[in-house]
């Protein structure tokens, strides 16, 4: 209660300022974080992250070729099948000699590799339910993890010291409320600030009421051409927030979400080209 007390001052002292004056950085770096850290669109924002991510372990343990490349299926010598079969060998026959053992190793692996398409659509179905039975435990996840993350601090320090480099102060006009409460501004491009890279940030934006935006720089000079509300909704995962109806506002619905899912699917599609990449496996872009 003490600290939304002391929140609820933060909030009017900001509201309060000057157009244009600076704001002290710390107050409103605090605030900023607080605020986005605590909304529903960050769990869901996990929970799609999570979905995501599922969806591109099926596809790449759908694909043959990459789990020939993962279990080093083509291989001379090494890789992940050769060691399974080496150790079930092994441990089910450990009185073997070396040369025994070594011999029923070599005809294990060249059955398998012969083996291994029709061995590998068998067990195509087995390896898509159990992806499936992952994805339904993403929900109850993504509440755990962002519970722990409220329950170790209301406002990561981390975030804080980052946006506390900023330069800070209000703008005045009319602002819609996006559900995911902060927006990341970085190369001409918006996405919802707790999923973003704030590394890369050059601007944040946060409205404090329906006419006090609370923006950041990362330079003292403004970022030009913000249409604010256009990013907000962009930036938004279900809804945004207004206080007046008008046909501007409505053009900003079909908006709604995109910026999200555009950063979720990056940041999926990333880390699939990555781990693709390492294996030397093209996209099928590039095949």
């Amino acid at each position: 209660m003490q600290y939304e007390n002391l929140l609820a001052q933060q909030l009017s002292a900001i509201r309060a300022s000057a157009v244009g004056a600076p704001i002290d950085a710390r107050l409103a770096a605090e605030t900023t974080v607080h605020l986005a850290v605590r909304n529903a669109h960050i769990r869901d924002a996990f929970e799609n992250v999570g979905v995501e991510a599922v969806a591109a372990v099926s596809d790449l343990f759908s694909d043959e070729k990459y789990s020939r490349q993962k279990l080093g299926v083509d291989q001379e010598s090494g890789g992940e099948l050769r060691d399974t079969i080496r150790k079930a060998i092994s441990e089910r026959f450990p009185t073997l000699n070396s040369e025994k053992r070594e011999l029923i190793e070599k005809i294990s692996v060249d059955i398998t590799v012969k083996q291994f398409t029709s061995f590998f659509e068998r067990q195509r179905p087995q390896i898509e339910q159990m992806v499936q039975q992952i994805g339904t435990k993403i929900e109850p996840a993504a509440k755990q993890a962002h519970a722990k993350a409220l329950s170790a601090s209301l406002a990561p320090e981390k975030r804080v010291d980052d946006l506390s480099k900023f330069c800070w102060q209000t703008l005045k006009g009319k602002f819609v409320l996006p559900d995911s409460v902060a927006v990341s501004c970085s190369k001409g491009r918006a996405t919802p600030y707790m999923i973003a890279d704030t590394d890369e940030a050059e601007a944040v934006f946060m409205p404090v009421s329906a006419q006090c935006l609370l923006a950041g720089f990362r330079e003292a000079q403004l970022i030009e051409g913000i249409d604010f509300n256009r990013i907000a909704a962009e930036c938004s995962g279900d809804f945004f927030i207004a206080t007046e109806r008008n046909e501007l506002l409505a053009q900003l619905i079909p908006l709604i979400g995109n910026a999200t899912q555009a950063a979720i699917r990056d940041a999926v599609d990333s880390a699939k080209a990555e781990r693709r990449a390492s294996l030397g496996i093209l996209s099928n872009d590039e095949n």
